[in-house]
C-alpha cells in the first residue's frame, strides 16, 4: 500500500508537550512525492492527530496542529484516492508534507469488498490471487475494501505479505483492521498501515472506517467527523465486526443517529445481510477460504445510486472459467430443442459467451444466474460439434462433440426423497438401485448458486434451495417438474436458503437464514406461513442454515438459542426451548429424529449433543461438547445408534436413548476446531457409514467399530471451499447409496459412483463445476445440482427406449459416440479402481 509519508523533519529531540506539528496537502500531480510547481495545493483539507483532534487547511494548503504521539493522517477529498496519506508522528512535532493522488475512477459509486485475509493461516501466494482476482473487476471500481482480519496472528510477515499482495493493484485499496489484527492492541496495523479509524470523500458518498474492537471510540470520533458532511450526503461504513457481533445496541443506535445507513462487515466468515432498524449490514464471507456459510472463497462487487444498492457476489478461481455443462462432451441428448449451458465465472467484468453448432452463426448465451449461460437450440439427429467463446483474453475456447438421438422420453421419477437425506434420520440411502452409465435427460439453471444441504423431491416436483450471496436478492426455492425440469414456480425470499427445505403433505417448509421459517404450497409456491424461530432473540443467534426434519406433521429445526417443533400445517410453534444459552454463531447441522427423540447440535461450541422429547420438548440428555464443536454435517441415527462428528473430523457413534458414548475415531489428521471437515450429512447402508469429509476423502467406516474401511480421494477444484484451507480438495456434499453404489460428487466436479463394499470407483463423470450439493435419488433418476447453478437429472442410459433403426445419429453404442468423440476430454465415460485406496 502507498503510505503517502510525505517528509518529516524533527524540531528537536527534548520533550516538547505543546510542539506542532505543520506541513502542506496538496495534489503530487508529477509523482514525484514532494511539493513542486505544478503541484496543487488543496484548501480545506482535515488533517487530524490520532482521531480526537483535526484542523482544516488554508487556501496554500497549510496546516498546523498540537502533535502528540500516534498516527498523523488526512481525511482524503473528493476525487483523490480515498486511503488516507499518513505517517508516525511524536509529541516532539516536526513538519509532515501529505502528497494525495488523482481517483481515476468515473461514473456510478462502484466498489469491490473483500474480507478476512488471514494471510499466515492462507499463504501469501493464495492471499495475492484472491485479491488480483478482486482488484481486476471492470469498469474500474472506486476502491477496494477489505473488512478486516488481514492476517491471522498480527504477524510483521504476516502485514508484508499482505503489503505484498496489494502491490500494483489498479484501485486503491482501503483496509480495515480486525480481531486478528489487533492482538498487540493495533500496533502492528498501525505501524504497516496506519490509522484504524479514518474517514474520506468518494462518488457523492462519505466512507468511515472504524476500528470495531472497542466500539466506544468510534461515536465520538463521528460526532467530529461528520460535522464537516454536507446533510444529506449518505455515509457508508466498513468494520470488521458486525455490529450484532458485539451485542451493542446503543452502538447500532449511535450509527442510526448520526446518519450511517449501510455497513459493510467481515468477522463471521458468511454472506448475509442484517437487517437493524433503519441500519443494513451486509456481512462478507473470506476472500480466499470457504466461509462458515460454506460459500467458497470470493469478493463482492457493490454498486450504489441512491436508495438502490446492488451487489454481486463472485468466487475466487484457480483459472478462469469457461466449460460446457449441457450437454456434456460425449454425451447424448434428445434431439429437438434443448437448453444449452455453460458455465463461465466473469469476475465482476463484462462477458459476452457465445455458442457456434457445426460452425454455424453464433448464438449468445445470456447469463441467467450463478455462473450458468443458456440459450435454447434445436438439435437434429446427428453429432454435433459445439465451440464456447468467451470475448475477452483469458478464457481458454471450448470444443466439444455431442450426440442428438431419437431415444425416446424418460419415464416418471420413483420414490419420493421428502428431506435431507430422504427422511428423518437422514440416512441417505434407498434400496433402489440407480445403476451407470448415467445420461443427463434435462439440464436447468436456476438463476443463482447451488450448494449445502440438496434440493428435495416429492409428488413429481424437484424443490431447489438457492443461495445469492451477493446479497441475498434473488435466494429462495425453485420447484421444477421432476420429469422435464420445466420451471414450476419460484420463491425469491431476499434471503438464502442455505439448506434442505422439506416437504409435509402439501407444504413445503423451508428456512431461511434469517431466522424465519415458511411454509409454502408445494402446488403454487405461495406462502401459507411464516414462522421467526428467532423472536426475541440478538442478531448473532439469527443465523439459520439448517434444514427443517419433519416427522408426522411437525417440522423441527433450530438456531443457536432456539430448537423450535412447528406445526406444518399452521405455522405455529408447538414448543421451543434454548439448547445452549450461548449466542454462539450457528451451525448447519440439522436435527435427526427417530423413536420420538429429537437430537442435534446447534452452535459452533462446546454446547453438545442435545436430545429433546419430540412431543414435548423435554430435555433427555446432554452429550459432551468436545466432540460437537464446530460440527457442520447432521447427525444420523441407524438403529437405535445415532453417528455424528465434528470440524476437526472426529467421527463417533453414540446410543440414541441414553446418549452414552460408544466409538470415535480421527478420520483425517491434522484438522482443528475451525476445520470444518466435516460437513456434508454422511450416508449408511449395510453396517457401514459414508463420510465426507472437506480434507479430500470420502471415507466408509464399519458402523459397528469406527474402522476405516476404504477411502476415496477428490481431485483439485477451480474454487476453495474449505474453512481455514486455501486448498482445493473436498467432499463437501452428502453422498447418497442407491443398492449397493454410493454415489458421490466432489468440489474437483466429479460424480462418482462407487462400489459400496470395496471402494471401486466403478464410473465418474466430470460435470465441469464443483459439485458442493447433496445429490437426489429416485429410481431411475439422479438428480444432481452444481455451483454454477445448474441442476441435472440423470438416468441410467439403458432405461431409455431406444432410437428407431434409421436414426441418423452416429453412435458406437447406447449413449455413447464411439470412435467420434474425444471420450478422455472430461472422461465422461470411464470405469476404473478408486483413486485412492488406504
Amino acid at each position: 500500500m502507498l503510505r503517502w509519508v510525505g517528509w518529516v523533519a524533527l524540531l528537536g529531540s527534548g520533550v516538547a508537550a505543546a510542539a506542532p506539528v505543520g506541513g502542506r496537502v496538496f495534489v503530487d500531480e508529477d509523482g514525484d512525492g514532494a511539493f513542486s510547481p505544478g503541484d496543487t495545493p488543496v484548501a480545506n483539507a482535515i488533517v487530524w492527530m490520532g482521531n480526537a483532534a483535526r484542523v482544516k487547511t488554508d487556501a496554500a494548503g497549510r496546516y498546523s496542529l498540537t502533535a502528540a504521539d500516534g498516527v498523523l493522517w488526512v481525511r482524503t477529498p473528493e476525487g483523490m484516492t480515498p486511503y488516507p496519506p499518513w505517517s508516525a508522528v511524536t509529541a516532539a512535532g516536526g513538519t509532515v508534507d501529505f502528497p494525495l493522488r488523482r481517483n481515476e475512477a468515473t461514473g456510478p459509486l462502484r466498489f469491490v469488498q473483500a474480507s478476512d485475509a488471514h494471510l499466515g493461516v492462507i499463504d501469501g501466494a493464495s492471499g495475492a490471487r484472491a485479491l488480483a482476482q478482486a482488484a481486476a473487476v471492470s469498469p474500474a471500481p472506486w476502491f477496494l475494501v477489505v473488512t478486516g482480519d488481514l492476517t491471522q496472528g498480527n504477524r510483521d510477515n504476516e502485514f508484508a505479505a499482505f503489503e505484498q499482495g496489494i502491490a500494483g493493484l489498479a484501485p486503491p485499496v482501503v483496509a480495515v483492521r480486525g480481531n486478528h489484527d489487533s492482538y498487540d492492541g493495533g500496533v502492528n496495523f498501525e505501524k504497516y498501515l496506519g490509522p484504524a479509524t479514518y474517514s474520506f470523500d468518494a462518488a457523492g458518498a462519505h466512507f468511515v472506517v472504524m476500528e470495531s474492537t472497542d466500539p466506544s471510540r468510534i461515536l465520538p470520533f463521528l460526532d467530529l467527523d461528520l460535522a464537516d458532511v454536507a446533510p444529506g450526503t449518505p455515509v457508508i461504513g466498513f468494520l470488521h465486526f458486525p455490529p450484532a457481533a458485539v451485542g451493542d445496541e446503543p452502538f447500532v443506535s449511535g450509527l442510526r443517529a448520526r446518519g450511517v445507513s449501510r455497513l459493510f462487515t467481515g468477522h463471521w466468515h458468511q454472506s448475509r445481510t442484517l437487517h437493524y432498524d433503519g441500519v443494513t449490514d451486509y456481512n462478507m464471507s473470506p476472500m480466499a477460504m470457504g466461509g462458515l456459510d460454506m460459500t467458497p472463497g470470493g469478493y463482492r462487487v457493490v454498486t450504489v445510486a441512491g436508495a438502490d444498492v446492488r451487489m454481486a457476489y463472485h468466487a475466487t478461481v484457480e483459472r478462469p472459467i469457461l466449460r460446457l455443462v449441457h450437454p456434456l462432451p460425449g454425451a447424448c441428448v434428445r434431439a429437438g430443442t434443448i437448453d444449452l449451458v455453460a458455465a463461465a465465472e466473469d469476475g465482476g467484468s463484462p462477458l459476452t459467451v457465445t455458442a457456434r453448432i457445426d460452425g454455424g452463426a453464433p448464438v449468445e448465451l445470456p447469463a441467467a444466474g450463478g455462473w450458468a449461460r443458456v440459450a435454447s437450440v434445436t438439435v437434429g439427429e446427428a453429432t454435433h460439434g459445439v465451440d464456447i467463446l468467451a470475448d475477452r483474453p483469458g478464457y481458454d475456447a471450448v470444443h466439444a462433440t455431442f450426440c442428438a438421438d431419437r431415444k425416446g422420453a424418460a419415464p416418471a421419477p420413483g420414490a419420493d426423497w421428502p428431506q435431507l437425506q430422504g427422511g428423518p434420520r437422514h440416512v441417505g440411502a434407498t434400496a433402489a438401485e440407480v445403476a451407470p452409465p448415467l445420461r443427463a435427460v434435462w439440464a436447468r439453471a436456476v438463476g443463482g448458486h447451488l450448494r449445502g444441504g440438496s434440493p428435495v423431491l416429492a409428488g413429481g416436483r424437484l424443490f431447489v434451495p438457492v443461495i445469492d450471496p451477493g446479497g441475498g436478492a434473488r435466494g429462495g426455492v425453485v420447484a421444477l417438474d421432476a420429469t422435464t425440469g420445466a420451471i414450476r414456480w419460484e420463491w425469491r425470499t431476499g434471503h438464502n436458503v442455505h439448506n434442505a427445505p422439506a416437504v409435509g403433505g402439501n407444504i413445503l417448509v423451508v428456512a431461511a437464514d434469517d431466522g424465519w421459517v415458511h411454509g409454502l404450497a408445494v402446488d403454487t409456491g405461495a406462502e401459507m406461513w411464516a414462522t421467526d424461530v428467532a423472536h426475541g432473540l440478538p442478531e448473532i443467534a439469527s443465523n439459520l442454515f439448517a434444514a427443517p426434519t419433519i416427522v408426522d406433521g411437525t417440522a423441527y429445526v433450530g438456531v443457536v438459542m432456539n430448537m423450535a417443533a412447528i406445526d406444518v400445517a399452521t405455522g405455529t410453534i408447538v414448543w421451543e426451548r434454548d439448547p445452549t444459552g450461548l449466542p454462539v454463531d450457528a451451525t448447519y447441522s440439522s436435527v435427526a429424529v427417530d423413536a420420538g427423540t429429537v437430537v442435534g447440535t446447534f452452535g459452533r461450541g462446546y454446547q453438545g449433543l442435545v436430545a429433546f422429547d419430540a412431543t414435548t420438548g423435554t430435555p433427555r440428555w446432554h452429550g459432551p461438547g468436545q466432540l460437537t464443536l464446530g460440527a457442520g454435517a447432521s447427525p444420523i441415527i441407524v438403529d437405535g445408534k445415532l453417528y455424528a462428528g465434528n470440524s476437526a473430523s472426529v467421527f463417533y457413534s453414540e446410543d440414541l436413548a441414553t446418549g452414552q458414548i460408544g466409538w470415535q475415531v480421527t478420520l483425517v489428521d491434522g484438522g482443528g476446531d475451525w476445520s470444518y471437515w466435516l460437513m456434508g450429512t454422511p450416508a449408511a447402508a449395510g453396517g457401514r457409514i459414508y463420510v465426507p469429509t472437506q480434507a479430500e476423502n470420502l471415507v466408509a467406516v464399519n458402523a459397528a467399530s469406527g474402522a476405516t474401511l476404504w477411502t476415496v480421494q477428490a481431485g483439485e477444484s477451480v474454487v476453495h471451499p474449505t474453512h481455514y484451507e486455501a486448498a482445493s480438495r473436498s467432499f463437501a456434499s452428502s453422498p447418497v447409496v442407491t443398492g449397493g453404489i454410493v454415489w458421490a460428487g466432489a468440489a474437483d466436479g466429479v460424480l462418482r459412483a462407487i462400489d459400496a463394499a470395496t471402494g471401486d470407483v466403478l464410473w465418474s463423470s466430470d460435470l465441469g463445476v464443483p459439485i458442493l450439493s447433496g445429490i437426489v435419488p429416485s429410481a431411475p433418476y439422479l438428480y444432481v445440482a452444481t455451483w454454477d447453478g445448474t441442476v441435472r437429472a440423470f438416468v441410467n442410459d439403458g432405461m431409455l427406449p431406444p432410437p428407431p433403426p434409421d436414426s441418423g445419429c452416429s453412435v458406437g453404442g447406447p449413449g455413447s459416440l464411439g470412435p467420434l468423440v474425444l471420450l478422455v476430454f472430461l472422461g465422461s465415460w470411464r470405469r476404473k479402481k478408486s483413486l485412492t485406496r488406504r
